[in-house]
C-alpha cells in the first residue's frame, strides 16, 4: 500500500465498518477531501478487485484492497470531479458496475427531526420508509427508519443480496433517524432493515411505514410507488348498505390502552389509559385507537358490521427462532443454555395468550361478537411480571441449567425498553361468548421452544 493512503486510513473507522458496528459510515466513505488529495473508499464484501470509474474525466482509477475483508481506498490529487461509478470484480470473474451509495447527501433535514422529536410531524409517512426518488440524476430510493437504541441500522434486500454489510445507513446526528440513498434499489423489490443492538445481536425488521408488503413468504416489506394510486373502494363501499357482509374483524392490541394507572387492576374493554402525545412511542398506541375509530366510523357511516380484537402478547409454535420479543429472548437462551440477564427490575406485568387460542377467539368474535364491540383476548391465568416469567423458563428447562440475573445500568432508557407497567387484560366479555383459553404459560414456552429448536437447526 502507498505509504501517503496507510496514514489517511482511519484504522478504527475501518474496523467499526468491517464488523458492521458503525452508525455513521457516510463520514468516510464515499470521497471525501483529506488535504491535497481526494480519498475514495468502499466496502465491497466478496470482491477481489475495484476500480474507480471517473465519469466526466474518462479515466479509471485503480484502487487498493487495505483489508481482506472488501475494504478497498485509492487516492488522487484534489481536483473537482463530477459523476464516478465502482467497477467491482469478484472472484468468479463477475464484473459489475455499481454507484457509491455513500456519495449522496441526507434527504431528511434537521427542521424533520426537530418535527419528530416534538411530535409535531404530520407528515412524517413522506419522510420515513421507502421512497423511490432521483438524486442529482441517479434513480434509486431513500430509506429512513427510527431506531435511536441500535448500534447500527442497515438495509438490507433484494437490491443487495440481503447482506448487512453493503449499505450500513448513516445516524442523523442524535435524531434517531438512520438513513441512506440506494441506488440499485427499484419498485417490487422486498426489503428489511437489520438492527444491531447492545450485546451483538442483529434482528430483521419489516419498515413500520412500508407501502407494500410481500405476500406470504418472509413478510418483507416491498418498494411501492404510490403517487398515482387511486382509490377504487367507493362503490364497495357504497354497496354494503345493500348488500351487507355478515362480519368484519379488525385485530387490535392491547397497546390501546396506553399507560395504566398504577391502580388500574384489570383492564377491560372501556378503559382508556395516558398517552404521552410528544413520545415516538406513543405512535403505537394513537395508531391502534385512531383505526378502532376509522372501524367505528365505517359501521356508523355505511354500516359495516365491524367487531374488534385487543390481543395480549402472543405467542406460540412458529415463532422465528431470532424474534426479539422477551419471550422468545428467554426461550432462546434455554436452547443456547445461557443465563437470562435482565436489564431491568423485571416488574412489568402482562397477561398472554397462545396462539391457537387466540385464533379461536378471532373466529368466535367474527361469528358471534356484538357488531362495535371490542373484545380482549388473553389468558388470564398468564398474568405474571417479566422476573417472574424468567424464572419460569429456568424452572421448566432446568436441563439447560440456566439462572436469572440482573445487570442493571445507569443508562437503562438506552436500550429501548417500555415504560415499566401493569397491563393485565381482562377477558370476561369474550367469555361470555364461550370462549375457554386451553393453554398454560409453561405449556406455551414448551410448545414454542419445540418450534424454535426446529427454526434454528434449519436455519430459518
Amino acid at each position: 500500500m502507498q505509504e501517503k493512503l496507510y496514514k489517511l486510513m482511519d484504522w478504527g473507522f475501518i474496523e467499526g465498518v468491517i464488523y458492521s458496528e458503525e452508525d455513521n459510515p457516510h463520514r468516510i466513505m464515499g470521497v471525501h477531501r483529506m488535504g491535497a488529495y481526494l480519498v475514495f473508499q468502499t466496502f465491497q464484501p466478496g470482491a477481489v478487485s475495484v476500480n474507480v470509474l471517473l465519469q466526466e474525466e474518462k479515466k479509471i482509477l485503480p484502487m487498493e484492497m487495505v483489508d481482506e475483508a472488501g475494504y478497498f481506498a485509492a487516492m488522487m490529487f484534489y481536483r473537482k470531479i463530477g459523476a464516478y461509478r465502482y467497477e467491482v470484480c469478484y472472484e468468479d470473474g463477475k464484473k459489475v458496475i455499481v454507484e457509491d451509495a455513500y456519495r449522496f447527501m441526507p434527504q431528511i433535514g434537521a427542521q424533520d427531526t426537530d418535527k419528530l422529536e416534538a411530535g409535531i410531524h404530520y407528515t412524517l409517512y413522506d419522510k420515513m420508509g421507502a421512497h423511490l426518488t432521483r438524486i442529482n440524476g441517479v434513480k434509486g430510493c431513500e430509506f429512513a427508519v427510527w431506531a435511536p437504541n441500535a448500534l447500527r441500522v442497515s438495509v438490507v434486500g433484494d437490491f443487495n443480496g440481503w447482506d448487512g454489510r453493503v449499505h450500513q445507513m448513516r445516524r442523523l446526528w442524535d435524531s434517531g433517524i438512520f438513513e441512506i440513498f440506494v441506488p440499485e434499489a427499484k419498485e417490487g423489490d422486498c426489503y428489511k432493515f437489520e438492527l444491531k443492538v447492545k450485546g451483538g445481536l442483529t434482528y430483521l425488521k419489516t419498515d413500520p411505514f412500508a407501502f407494500g408488503a410481500e405476500k406470504g413468504g418472509d413478510g418483507a416489506s416491498v418498494i411501492r410507488d404510490i403517487g398515482h394510486f387511486k382509490w377504487q373502494d367507493e362503490t364497495w363501499m357504497k354497496e354494503r348498505r345493500e348488500k351487507q357482509a355478515e362480519g368484519f374483524l379488525y385485530l387490535s392490541s392491547l397497546e390501546v390502552y396506553g399507560t395504566p394507572a398504577d391502580d388500574a387492576g384489570m383492564i377491560d374493554e372501556s378503559y382508556s389509559g395516558y398517552i404521552d402525545p410528544l413520545k415516538v412511542r406513543s405512535s403505537y398506541s394513537e395508531g391502534k385507537r385512531m383505526v378502532e375509530c376509522l372501524c367505528a366510523s365505517y359501521a356508523a357511516e355505511y354500516g359495516v358490521p365491524v367487531k374488534i380484537a385487543r390481543l395480549s402478547q402472543t405467542f406460540g409454535a412458529g415463532v422465528e427462532y431470532n424474534d426479539g420479543r422477551v419471550f422468545a429472548e428467554f426461550i432462546r437462551c434455554a436452547l443456547e443454555k445461557k443465563d437470562i440477564v435482565l436489564h431491568t427490575d423485571g416488574k412489568t406485568v402482562r397477561s398472554y395468550c397462545y396462539t391457537k387460542d387466540a385464533v379461536a377467539a378471532m373466529l368466535l368474535i367474527l361469528l358471534k361478537g356484538e357488531s362495535g364491540a371490542a373484545y380482549n383476548v388473553t389468558n388470564m391465568d398468564t398474568k405474571i411480571s417479566i422476573a417472574d416469567m424468567a424464572q419460569l423458563v429456568c424452572d421448566t428447562f432446568q436441563e439447560a441449567g440456566i439462572h436469572v440475573t440482573f445487570d442493571l445500568p445507569d443508562d437503562v432508557d438506552s436500550y429501548g425498553y417500555n415504560p415499566q407497567m401493569v397491563i393485565a387484560l381482562d377477558s370476561s366479555r369474550l367469555l361470555a361468548l364461550g370462549w375457554k383459553p386451553t393453554t398454560a404459560l409453561r405449556e406455551m414456552f414448551l410448545r414454542s421452544a419445540a418450534s424454535m429448536a426446529d427454526a434454528g437447526r434449519s436455519g430459518s
